[in-house]
């Protein structure tokens, strides 16, 4: 939900300040195009996706090159988050037009955030 908000561009600032001063509103001259594009964000970063393998039987789908716009929203999550949440931040991406960076003090898989539960 919080970051629905915001990509959105309605996420309470006084619930959530900036740790660095916001630009006034309307002082922007201009739009700014990111060259970054959704393709970066699925499959391996050592090889192209975008063609089929050579031990595939069908060809490669296209991959949608939609830009992002904006500065990228930096996620941090204190205690680790699970597989669950980054599916949900790579499902926010997809729906919207900025690109998230998320990352946690560790990443728990679904043994260990049960563990994690049941000492709560």
């Amino acid at each position: 939900m919080i970051m629905q908000e915001m990509n959105e561009g309605t996420l309470s600032l006084e619930e959530y300040p900036s740790v660095v001063p916001m630009p006034d509103e309307g002082s922007s001259s201009g739009t700014a195009t990111s060259a970054r594009n959704r393709q970066s964000i699925s499959g391996s970063a050592r090889r192209d996706t975008s063609r089929a393998s050579r031990w595939s039987r069908q060809e490669a789908k296209p991959v949608k090159r939609n830009t992002y716009s904006g500065a990228r929203q930096i996620v941090f999550m204190a205690g680790g988050l699970c597989y669950s949440e980054i599916r949900s931040v790579y499902e926010v991406m997809e729906s919207g037009e900025k690109e998230f960076i998320v990352g946690g003090t560790r990443f728990l898989n679904p043994r260990q955030f049960a563990r994690e539960l049941s000492t709560l």
